[in-house]
């Protein structure tokens, strides 16, 4: 089976709380996928809980030469 659709099918059990990450990592396993670089950093990344792009700039506003023109 394809390793993105086996990602895709255990997302709605992760959001819910039902699969925990070394559960996931032992299905993984069990289903014959290498666990290697890639494979984690997509497993790592479905059990983020923050927002993927959250940065925070602050309240100064700097003015360049360029905004003075």
């Amino acid at each position: 089976m394809n390793i993105f659709k086996l990602m895709q099918a255990m997302r709605p059990y992760i959001q819910s709380g039902e699969m925990t990450y070394d559960l996931a990592v032992k299905y993984l396993k069990e289903r014959g996928v290498q666990f290697d670089g890639l494979i984690k950093q997509g497993l790592d990344n479905m059990f983020k809980k923050g927002k993927a792009r959250d940065p925070d700039f602050g309240d100064t506003l700097v003015k360049m030469q360029i905004d003075e023109q």
